[in-house]
C-alpha cells in the first residue's frame, strides 16, 4: 500500500529506527564496558537527533487524529512507547538494556 507523500518522512524515520534497532540487538551482547559506552553515546546522540523530534510529530500531529478518530488504544500505546524509550536511553546503561532498547524500538515501530 502506498503512503501518503506527507507521510514519507515518518516512514524514512521508521526504517532508520529499524536499522538501528537491529544494531541494538546485534552488537550489544558482545561489547566490553569501552564499546558499550561508545554505543550509548551514539545512542543518545541519535535520540536527540533522530527519534525525540520524530516523538514530538507524532504526538503533535498523529496522536490526536488518531485520537479525533476513536483509536484511543493505539495513543496509549504510543506514549506508553515513547516514555520507555525515552526512560531506557537516559537511564543507566548494561548490554541487557541495549537489547531491550532494540526490541523495544523494533516493537514500537512495527506497532
Amino acid at each position: 500500500m502506498k503512503r501518503h507523500p506527507s507521510l514519507q518522512p515518518l516512514s524514512d524515520d521508521h526504517h532508520r529506527a529499524l536499522v538501528l534497532a537491529r544494531r541494538l540487538r546485534r552488537d550489544s551482547g558482545g561489547l566490553d564496558a569501552a564499546g558499550l559506552a561508545a554505543l550509548e553515546r551514539e545512542i543518545r546522540r541519535e535520540f536527540e537527533r533522530q527519534l525525540q523530534p520524530h516523538f514530538r510529530i507524532e504526538e503533535s500531529w498523529l496522536l490526536p487524529a488518531l485520537a479525533g478518530k476513536g483509536e484511543t488504544r493505539l495513543v496509549e500505546q504510543t506514549l506508553q512507547d515513547h516514555s520507555r524509550l525515552g526512560a531506557l536511553v537516559r537511564g543507566r546503561w548494561s548490554g541487557g538494556t541495549a537489547r531491550a532498547l532494540g526490541k523495544l524500538l523494533e516493537k514500537h515501530v512495527r506497532f
